[in-house]
């Protein structure tokens, strides 16, 4: 099974803070169908939410066995409750929907180049997550206006590598500090005792941003913030308004705060490349959860004038596509409608935009007997096993990658993204509270090697071709306390120019 994991404008006001070197901030639908009132509407018309995009993202690694029968994709995990056929299930909150109906998934009426390798329906979806809070100003979206979300990192939460993070200290606790591609940040505290949370803003400068981090308070078995900032006429900074106090089992790199009732697998043996087609429920939580923190919208005047005619041809035909990529991971692309239930349907992959729509327009809900052969079936994707990248011989550490993806693993801490990095040389670092790792990629093949070089210690390393690719990389280890440089080196040892 695989499900793909997998952040400059307007990042930080103006602010200075002690502590902190080596960041560079910059100054500064609705449904288809009729949506339940209460609640709902209040909290949308208070944030303005426009898009509910939705998906669900790759988190084991593919070559590895998996045995278990009817197991979600990880953005579910320990979630999945299944009851007995006649068992009649209840729902308590009116906007936790109930998915214990098994009703068929989505599948392609006709054959393409990607190969059905697996279909699940899971029994009662029961959910689940820890401690959230959100606050944003009216009409706020992603990139636009201000919010701020307080999020704990219990002992069960997934724990990313952290890409290009700073470290930074944060009224005497650690800190590891990162800004998305559109310049959203993350802000990592790891307190000397209770659970690790997150502070993720948009529009915030970096005083405010650390004085939110140093405000959180530890409780028993989780977090909590002032209580003056879930009142009406108080907020952790000016300008926002409280929105949310939630409990969501998301994962950053995952593009699905929700868990899927169906999803089925497809996969391209002759380039690795991988689909996941899931059906879910919303709630308020994680409508704002995706919104906010997992999806960036595709301009729809970003597209060719062919897929821009057939998001048009498709919703002529009842069905609105909205187009969106993982803000973890711009490689990770997501095509989202409703089924016309008010249940959410996503489709999403390794491929670009175009290719993924024109897939996306083939599917149709699958009839009981279809979906019970796709179930059946007992296929294995010919996953292409990883290259090497680097590694401890004792295991504490390893990465790997093919020419689709990469991964890097330490501990308990994991990450991994969708290729091509940028062309030419890149360097990118990535941390944890423990480790620091360096991955350097080549695609000209000009550099042979690396020399990594610290106050401590300098390391050479080879950079290692990555089968069906023009590219090379290498990961290397570094002390996480410590500055860094890196001289590309040719055949013969010798330093090559920038570039």
């Amino acid at each position: 099974m695989i499900e793909f994991l997998p952040p400059r404008d307007h990042a930080f006001g103006e602010a200075d803070a002690a502590d902190f070197v080596g960041f560079d901030g910059a100054d500064d639908t609705a449904f288809d169908d009729e949506p339940p009132r209460s609640r709902w509407l209040t909290v949308l018309a208070a944030v303005g939410v426009t898009g509910l995009l939705a998906g669900g993202v790759l988190a084991a690694a593919p070559w590895e066995a998996d045995e278990a029968e009817d197991v979600a994709p990880p953005t579910t995990v320990d979630r999945e409750l299944d009851l007995p056929a006649d068992a009649s299930a209840t729902v308590d909150d009116p906007t936790t929907p109930d998915l214990a109906t098994r009703t068929p998934g989505w599948l392609p009426r006709s054959p393409s180049r990607f190969e059905l390798v697996r279909a699940v329906s899971n029994g009662r979806v029961v959910p689940g997550g820890e401690a959230l809070f959100m606050w944003t100003s009216v009409n706020a979206t992603r990139t636009s206006g201000r919010w701020v979300v307080v999020d704990q990192r219990g002992a069960s939460a997934y724990r990313d590598l952290m890409r290009n993070a700073t470290v930074i200290d944060v009224g005497g606790r650690p800190g590891l500090l990162s800004e998305f591609d559109d310049g959203v940040v993350e802000l990592r505290v790891h307190p000397a005792a209770g659970d690790d949370y997150a502070v993720i803003a948009f529009g915030l400068g970096l005083d405010e941003l650390l004085t939110v981090a140093a405000a959180v308070e530890r409780t028993v078995g989780g977090i909590a913030v002032p209580d003056a900032w879930t009142q009406p006429d108080g907020a952790p900074v000016d300008g926002v308004s409280f929105v949310l106090d939630g409990q969501v089992d998301w994962a950053p790199g995952s593009i699905r705060s929700h868990p899927p009732d169906t999803w089925a697998n497809f996969f391209d043996p002759a380039t690795s490349e991988s689909i996941i087609v899931a059906r879910s429920g919303l709630t308020i939580d994680t409508i704002l959860v995706d919104e906010y923190l997992l999806r960036v919208p595709i301009e729809v005047d970003s597209l060719d004038r062919p897929t821009r005619a057939l998001l048009a041809e498709m919703s002529s035909q009842g069905r609105t596509v909205e187009l969106f990529t993982s803000a973890y991971d711009a490689g990770i692309v997501g095509a989202r409608w409703f089924d016309g239930t008010g249940l959410e349907v996503v489709a999403e992959g390794t491929l670009g935009a175009a290719e993924l729509l024109r897939f996306a327009s083939d599917l149709e809900p699958a009839s009981a007997d279809t979906w019970a052969d796709a179930v059946a079936l007992e296929s294995a994707a010919a996953w292409v096993a990883p290259t090497t990248l680097g590694g401890a011989p004792d295991g504490s550490w390893g990465a790997g990658a093919t020419d689709v993806w990469y991964f890097l693993e330490a501990g308990s801490s994991f990450t991994n993204r969708a290729w091509p990095p940028e062309p030419g040389r890149t360097v990118t670092t990535f941390r944890s509270f423990d480790d620091a790792f360096v991955l350097v990629t080549d695609a000209g093949g000009t550099a042979q090697a690396v020399l990594v070089t610290q106050p401590s210690r300098s390391q050479k390393t080879g950079l290692t071709p990555i089968d069906g690719s023009e590219r090379s990389a290498a990961v290397v280890r570094i002390a996480a306390d410590e500055p860094f440089e890196v001289t590309w080196l040719n055949g013969n040892g010798q330093p090559l120019a920038d570039g």
